[in-house]
């Protein structure tokens, strides 16, 4: 219904006098064989036609309207058959009627404006979200040509630090790419499921990492909407202390579990990675670069790290506040995306 107001809004004004005059003459010689048999006011018929008139063309149509039927309508008044009237009441009846049909014409024209401003609007932002999956899913692509690229640079490199770090830049870049496929895979452009985008990346990190090792990851995850400018630090955080857990907690190829859990505390968010591994006593577990990257990310989600460490292994856990869940704002998007 909405597109074909907005089109007839665009047609020329005479065509659209031309479409009111004949439903006013129309209803006019309707009402007529009415009149014969049930005498009465001739205005409900003529309203109904002044604010389908209203809504079609505007404001301007709609007053048209109502003076044409204010004039047809003092054929039906004594004595009947002409355009004459006899009686001041039967007059007052008509000027009563352009009144109030008058009154009724501004405020559904104003009505009609806002339903088409909204609509117009609805259609831009789903428009603006169109182009927006269209650019994360290239930004998605440039991702995995970015891993691509620095891991055949790391195939060539001799020096086991400069491959590891190669390494690592390849892990946070794919994270970075799983991110935006689960923005693509869902309904909304700026905001990820957490439970599943945890349990997926969980499911990621095992694939890629625990090939042939004796470890598993465990992971639990409470149901909530994360905007983007959390998803993407959490998600790099997570992968961090997942792959520091990997690479240091179980040396000797010993066995172990690493458990990920992310759970809802009032307002707060808390990120926890545990392991039953060695502990924070193995090589470079508490210092160097990985530390560094994860104490800026957590000041970018506003959040604390702990870390502790126990006969049993140790624990890292990011408490961070939660940002208000809003719909789909794809200013707010491209300004992240950018």
């Amino acid at each position: 219904m909405l597109p074909l107001l907005r089109a007839t809004r665009t047609w020329p004004r005479l065509l659209q006098l031309a479409v009111m005059a004949a439903a006013v003459g129309i209803t006019y010689l309707l009402q007529l064989p009415l009149e014969a048999d049930v005498p009465g006011d001739p205005f409900l018929l003529f309203f109904l036609v002044v604010l389908a008139c209203t809504l079609a063309f505007g404001q301007s149509i709609g007053i048209c309207a109502v003076a044409a039927t204010s004039c047809l309508s003092t054929h039906f008044f004594e004595p009947g058959g002409t355009f004459q009237i006899q009686h001041a009441g039967d007059l007052v009846r008509v000027e009563l009627y352009a009144l109030l049909a008058s009154g009724c014409v501004v405020i559904a024209a104003r009505s009609g404006r806002m339903f088409l401003a909204a609509y117009e609007a609805a259609e831009r932002a789903s428009n603006n979200s169109v182009l927006l999956r269209e650019l994360s899913h290239r930004v998605a692509n440039n991702f995995a040509t970015v891993a691509s690229l620095i891991r055949r640079q790391a195939a060539r490199v001799a020096d086991p630090f400069a491959k590891s770090a190669l390494d690592d830049a390849v892990g946070q870049v794919t994270v970075m790419a799983r991110i935006h496929r689960r923005l693509l895979a869902g309904n909304d452009n700026t905001s990820v499921e957490a439970r599943r985008f945890v349990v997926e990346l969980c499911d990621d990190l095992r694939a890629a990492m625990l090939a042939g090792r004796n470890i598993a990851i465990a992971c639990t995850a409470s149901s909530h909407w994360l905007p983007l400018a959390q998803a993407v630090p959490l998600g790099l955080i997570l992968n961090e202390l997942v792959i520091n857990a990997v690479k240091y907690a179980f040396p000797d190829d010993r066995a172990g579990v690493i458990c990920v859990s992310l759970q809802r505390r009032g307002e707060q968010l808390c990120l926890t990675v545990s392991d039953d591994g060695v502990g924070l006593r193995g090589p470079n577990r508490d210092c160097g670069k990985g530390q560094e990257l994860i104490a800026a990310l957590c000041q970018q989600l506003e959040g604390r790290l702990h870390s502790q460490s126990t006969d049993h292994g140790a624990i890292f856990s990011i408490v961070f506040p939660i940002q208000p869940y809003r719909q789909s704002s794809c200013d707010y998007a491209l300004e992240r995306l950018q």
